[in-house]
């Protein structure tokens, strides 16, 4: 009779693993495809925290960083891209009914990011709201993490976008020739205004006061022992539209950040995860004041959206040891191995943004039809940390 065989022993998962993640530089490089244009793609992540078992950005909730950029290069520049965060995280401590659902506060103190596809960059500051993690199962493998976040800034613009390379001349003939009309009528109303102050002064030196030169250089008549009437020249000129920057806009923005990390564990805890999400913004842009010829007025929509979609997969490699100065700073096990080793992505996006097409609108809608408002990109990278 054949012996009956040993029963092989299952592999054993070790969940002997730091609950914090703390380091200094992280790093990705690898390839890709845009709009069907080879890539290169370098990510880096400075001085970052994350709480939680495995090596997905924030999948269990909580994250800091003090720098963070993304890069897309393309060989003739059409395609480069570039994503720059400075001093940001998100804290959902705060149980909401239960402790699956925990909500927190979002902050990102700068963002700069610009497209060269879309030919738009944007530049924003005090990005706050709201973060939530949710997690619906006790064995904690799937997260839900999502940001509610708007601009703040006070009576400076929090937010502005500036659409590359658009300049005057970009404008349709029509709009070019309603522009000098009304810089002409300007330059006559103006005329008119210095003449009739310079008679005005004339009058008041009839009248026995005095002309005197102020510090700036320009002639004053006195009216009074603190009263002066400037005596208007052609240096009061002002111009009717600053065509220099007619492509920067202040633009205030809505945004909601959702993704889904499903965790499994093949080889080691927490070493394969699959994601998908999305975002959406709603924006409302700085009006064009009635300065500027409304030749194409009705073209132009000042609340357009960006939105996106991703999915992803991600394969950590292996495990690092947890490093001493780690252990300091964290109070964690000395020698523990840390759930953040070197991982392999693979990602699939799309980002479609309206905005920069919109302001291009207000002045040339033929050629704002031209523009690249969609950008479909594959990820292939290799991430690790120093």
């Amino acid at each position: 009779v054949k012996p009956k065989e040993e029963p092989k022993p299952k592999k054993v998962i070790s969940n002997d693993h730091a609950s914090s993640d703390f380091h200094f530089i992280r790093m990705g490089v690898g390839a890709g495809i845009k709009n069907n244009e080879p890539i290169i793609n370098v990510s880096v992540q400075g001085i970052g925290f994350e709480r939680g078992s495995c090596s997905c950005d924030g999948a269990r909730g909580i994250s800091a960083y003090i720098l963070k950029g993304d890069f897309d290069i393309s060989n003739n520049k059409d395609l480069d891209s570039q994503k720059i965060k400075v001093l940001g995280g998100r804290y959902p401590i705060i149980p909401l009914l239960s402790s699956k659902v925990k909500l927190g506060p979002y902050l990102n103190i700068s963002d700069n990011t610009s497209d060269e596809a879309k030919k738009e960059r944007y530049k924003s500051w005090f990005n706050t709201g709201l973060a939530c993690n949710i997690q619906p199962f006790s064995t904690k493998n799937l997260n839900i993490n999502i940001n509610a976040y708007w601009n703040i800034g006070g009576n400076n613009a929090a937010k502005t976008i500036k659409v590359n390379d658009l300049t005057i001349s970009d404008a349709s003939q029509e709009w070019q020739d309603e522009s000098k009309k009304m810089d002409a009528e300007h330059y006559q109303q103006e005329t008119e205004a210095i003449k009739a102050g310079q008679q005005h002064a004339q009058d008041l030196i009839n009248m026995g006061y005095q002309k005197t030169r102020g510090r700036d250089g320009r002639e004053y008549i006195q009216t009074g022992s603190y009263d002066f009437y400037k005596i208007p020249t052609e240096l009061d000129r002002s111009t009717l539209v600053k065509k220099s920057s007619i492509n920067e806009r202040e633009v205030d923005s809505f945004t909601v950040e959702a993704s889904c990390e499903l965790i499994s564990s093949i080889q080691k805890q927490d070493d394969l995860i699959f994601e998908c999400g999305g975002y959406v913004a709603n924006h409302k842009l700085e009006q064009f004041k009635g300065n500027f010829p409304s030749t194409h007025r009705n073209e132009f929509d000042p609340t357009p959206k960006s939105w996106g979609t991703h999915v992803g997969i991600e394969y950590r490699l292996w495990d690092q040891k947890e490093t001493q100065l780690a252990s300091e700073i964290l109070d964690e096990r000395r020698g523990k191995p840390f759930n953040f080793g070197p991982s392999l992505h693979l990602s699939y996006q799309v980002d479609n943004d309206q905005v920069a097409k919109e302001i291009t609108e207000f002045f040339n809608p033929a050629k704002a039809r031209d523009m690249i408002t969609q950008t479909k990109t594959v990820h292939f990278y290799l991430k690790f940390d120093f």
